[in-house]
């Protein structure tokens, strides 16, 4: 780094990149404000012919997060923005014939995708719909899920309305996971510039990104985040309420909140 400071023009925007992408510190940690669905339609629909192929290097942490949900033969298991469908087969085999996966995706294009995936696979235990988290609804004849999975949906987490429409259909005491990614601490702001670039076509909004599990964490008992190295990955997990509690009165959750969640980090291996 000394090296490159030394020359002006790279200190230049080395300067710049720190200034454009450190944060001021607050007393609370600030949600993000709604996402854009329409453009994030248009995004994923350019998207939906090579995202498993664009996202390839990200699979082995959904497959952590499928770990921790701990499933057994049975279960019932909502894939909340289920995508081109990646996690549908290994969880289809995880809850077994007696057992349901649901998946609700917002992008037509991405769930013809998903749905290939599961005809290809014969898989007779899965149901996916087109809808967003905000006005999904599970059909009456399936059961309640008794898990979650939210896998690389920022937006979905993100959004209040959704959160509770998911939580309201799902089982008291349903087991949730979550993954994707974070920012790295504000010190790296290189890194932060590359991860809010790589993203762009995958997040409609940033607010939120330092910590994006905040909002999720209002609705869960036990939550645990295990960030892994070098930082810009996560894994949370918890349990429903069972019981939604009382709306928030803005789109913010004190440090007190978060700071009753366990918080740690894994080496990325």
């Amino acid at each position: 780094m000394a090296a490159w400071s030394g020359h002006p023009q790279t200190s230049r925007v080395l300067k710049g990149a720190c200034a454009l992408f450190q944060q001021p510190a607050d007393t609370g940690i600030k949600l993000m404000a709604d996402a854009d669905p329409e453009k994030s339609r248009q995004h994923y629909r350019a998207l939906a012919a090579h995202y498993d192929h664009a996202t390839r290097f990200i699979n082995g942490v959904r497959q952590k997060a499928i770990a921790a949900l701990h499933l057994r033969q049975g279960d019932v298991v909502l894939d909340a923005g289920c995508g081109t469908g990646y996690c549908i087969p290994m969880l289809a085999r995880a809850v077994g014939p007696q057992g349901w996966v649901i998946g609700f995706e917002h992008s037509p294009e991405m769930l013809a995708v998903a749905q290939e995936r599961v005809d290809s696979a014969g898989l007779a235990n899965v149901r996916l719909l087109v809808a967003d988290a905000e006005s999904f609804v599970i059909a009456p004849e399936l059961p309640q899920p008794t898990a979650v999975l939210f896998s690389y949906v920022h937006d979905v987490m993100n959004s209040r309305q959704g959160l509770e429409r998911i939580f309201s259909q799902a089982a008291p005491h349903a087991k949730v996971a979550a993954c994707s990614t974070k920012l790295f601490p504000p010190w790296f702001a290189v890194g932060n510039w590359y991860l809010r670039w790589s993203h762009r076509e995958y997040i409609t909004n940033f607010a939120g990104f330092d910590a994006p599990w905040a909002l999720l964490a209002h609705y869960l008992r036990d939550f645990k985040v295990q960030v892994q190295f070098p930082g810009s990955r996560y894994i949370a997990t918890g349990f429903a309420r069972g019981a939604l509690g009382p709306a928030l009165k803005s789109h913010r959750l004190t440090v007190e909140t978060i700071a009753r969640c366990s918080y740690f980090y894994l080496p990325n291996r």
